[in-house]
């Protein structure tokens, strides 16, 4: 859960619109997370699970900034159209 207007609110919503409209970096977050998960399935707890796929959002952030900006995307609880 997070707070409407937070900045992870709106990096949420960012990530998630842009996956949707980005075939390619979806299908590499889905197999990153396979592989993250099969990597830490007998792990005490969740959080090295969650810190190990740190380093694939710091890779996209930037491309998913740009691309709000070349798409004109805000946040918003809906769904962008995607283009």
């Amino acid at each position: 859960m997070r707070r409407t207007g937070a900045a992870n609110w709106r990096y949420a919503l960012l990530f998630r619109d842009w996956l949707r409209a980005n075939d390619s970096w979806r299908d590499d977050y889905a197999t990153t997370k396979v592989h993250l998960a099969e990597m830490h399935a007998n792990d005490s707890h969740f959080d090295d699970y969650a810190r190990a796929k740190d380093f694939w959002f710091d890779r996209a952030y930037d491309i998913a900034e740009e691309w709000a900006r070349t798409t004109q995307w805000t946040a918003s609880m809906r769904r962008q159209p995607e283009g």
